[in-house]
């Protein structure tokens, strides 16, 4: 699991450099006894193209100032790697947080609709909430999509659609 203190991932990151990826690696089985830090290893890892940008905004850290000494301040954002093997292949799936943008009311903004709904979303279900107009609860519901987890992209996009149906 990745820590933005951290700058990222300790024990597996995502390296770019001279236009290739590559899994930078801890080994704690290689560490010597009475070091403190574990041995590293780099793995070239390929990123399909309509990721690639996506993936480069992740791994690379953002300048959110500047310190007294004149060294930029930077952030990064944090990432949890997972190796999984299949067909005796291995592939690293990165998982991050992204940010959706949308409405978002305040207890002095005036509602025109009679019905407001707040919706989690998560990996496994989603949840709804219905309140009235004066913030009185009408009606909650949870849809469950477990499957969502291990299933192939075109089942997962089918399920994901069936869900959205259902949640209208």
């Amino acid at each position: 699991r990745g820590d933005k203190s951290k700058k990222g991932n300790l024990n597996i990151r995502l390296v770019h450099r001279d236009g290739a990826f590559y899994l930078d690696i801890c080994d704690p089985i290689r560490q010597k006894e009475g070091k403190r830090k574990a041995p590293r290893f780099e793995v070239e890892s390929s990123i399909p193209d309509k990721y690639v940008h996506e993936i480069i905004d992740v791994i690379m850290p953002n300048e959110v100032g500047i310190t007294p000494k004149g060294k930029p301040i930077e952030q990064y954002q944090a990432y949890t790697v997972q190796i999984k093997r299949k067909d005796g292949e291995y592939y690293a799936h990165f998982i991050y947080e992204e940010e959706e943008y949308g409405q978002e009311l305040y207890s002095q903004d005036v509602i025109s609709k009679e019905v407001v709904a707040g919706i989690d979303i998560n990996i496994d279900r989603i949840a709804v909430s219905l309140v009235s107009k004066q913030g009185n609860f009408l009606e909650s519901k949870v849809f469950y999509c477990h499957e969502l987890e291990y299933v192939r992209s075109n089942k997962r996009n089918n399920i994901v659609g069936e869900t959205v149906k259902n949640v209208f």
